[in-house]
């Protein structure tokens, strides 16, 4: 099964989920990790992970660098094909039901 984790910091990623995402490797799942480019996708990639930089900071209040964010994740979920993706964190999940709910049928 090929898995996306989706996480908003590399630093959270892999200080709280990188142990996870090695349970998932080691049970013989594709696993890959989508994390914004900040500094921790060269750590991540160390320890065995496939990493899937997105460079727009997500960090800040502004809504439309969220929302280049979610556009940059629905591209890359229409390349990959991904089986199962996995966000963590309440109010991205929100948002991307919400995106899921209005491209629902695109064929992806």
């Amino acid at each position: 099964m090929k898995i996306a984790l989706v996480e908003n910091f590399g630093s959270d990623f892999f200080k709280a989920r990188l142990r996870y995402a090695k349970f998932l490797k080691e049970k013989g799942e594709d696993v890959f990790v989508i994390v914004p480019n900040d500094g921790f996708v060269s750590q991540i990639e160390a320890e065995g992970i496939k990493v899937i930089a997105v460079g727009s900071n997500i960090r800040g209040k502004n809504l439309k660098n969220k929302f280049d964010y979610a556009k940059k994740l629905k591209q890359i979920f229409k390349e990959q094909h991904f089986d199962l993706i996995h966000f963590y964190r309440l109010q991205p999940n929100i948002r991307y039901i919400c995106s899921g709910i209005i491209h629902q049928g695109k064929g992806y």
